[in-house]
């Protein structure tokens, strides 16, 4: 039992806009780059940084930057196409004094319901065995194991699918009553 209060996350979750943004997310992506031991998913790192926000671009990506009380940036997340249909989530991280305060669940409800505004009618992501509290996250949200999209994926990655729900077409009377 702990005797710390449960705080929860009181900052704000917003889309990066400005170039100042951009150096944000990309200082958050290099310490995330630093304090994981996956290696998996920097292949191709530093050609994506320097490109940012490319691949990230609207409409059909965003990045996202959590910003804490202070005015510091402390999470982030990005969204962009994957193939027919389907978008990806990639990079979410929290800087470790920030977890488990909901940062990363902010940071994820906004990618999902841009992701619905979007039209994805899915989306995937990838997360290492060794990353259980983002596993928990993303299973509280629905997510589910998948196939892999490659042949030879890499031991200790799960490969995470979340159908999308898609509003349903007003029906139309066929019946020929015209009612």
């Amino acid at each position: 039992m702990s005797l710390l209060p449960a705080v929860a996350f009181t900052g704000s979750v917003r889309e990066v806009v400005t170039s100042a943004e951009v150096a944000v997310v990309r200082s958050l992506f290099e310490e995330y780059q630093r304090v994981s031991d996956r290696c998996y998913c920097f292949s191709g790192f530093a050609q994506e940084m320097a490109r940012l926000p490319e691949g990230y671009a609207p409409p059909g990506g965003a990045l996202w930057l959590a910003w804490g009380e202070d005015g510091q940036g402390i999470g982030c997340l990005g969204l962009r196409p994957f193939k027919d249909g389907v978008g990806e989530l990639r990079r979410l991280f929290v800087k470790p004094f920030f977890r488990r305060l909901g940062v990363g669940r902010g940071l994820v409800s906004t990618a999902l319901t841009r992701a619905r505004e979007v039209g994805y009618t899915a989306l995937r992501l990838e997360v290492a065995d060794t990353m259980p509290e983002a596993l928990g996250l993303y299973e509280s949200l629905g997510f589910c194991r998948g196939a892999p999209p490659v042949a030879h994926a890499p031991a200790g990655i799960r490969f995470l699918n979340l159908p999308l729900k898609v509003p349903p077409i007003d029906p139309v009377d066929n019946s020929g009553s015209g009612g």
